[in-house]
């Protein structure tokens, strides 16, 4: 999504990128960077995560953000045993708040 001042706005990671500046944001792209990774089972996430929080010379916004994704995805997997795909982070944020606006859906 755009912000009204033409940078790009990631509500997952809740942070800003602005046209310009891109030098100066290196941690905060790296961390948009990782969403974009897309693993074919929730084990490979879960281990690709765990290898992330294991480098010591991760930025703390990146640590903060993996810590709270690994969090997401070991709880989605207790949740969903028999599921072993990589869930999206609509799927994570739905799996821990079913009653938000963005998760329900109706029947006609």
């Amino acid at each position: 999504m755009s912000s009204k001042y033409g940078g790009i706005y990631c509500a997952i990671c809740k942070i800003s990128l602005w046209k310009g500046r891109l030098s100066t944001l290196s941690n905060k792209i790296n961390i948009v960077s990782n969403l974009q990774i897309i693993m074919s089972t929730i084990d490979q996430h879960i281990e690709k995560d765990r290898q992330v929080l294991d480098d010591p010379t991760i930025s703390s916004q990146n640590r903060r953000h993996t810590s709270e994704e690994l969090q997401a995805l070991e709880a989605y997997k207790e949740h969903h045993p028999e599921d072993s795909h990589d869930p999206t982070p609509l799927e994570l944020y739905c799996d821990s708040h079913p009653d938000a606006l963005e998760c329900r859906f109706y029947l006609d």
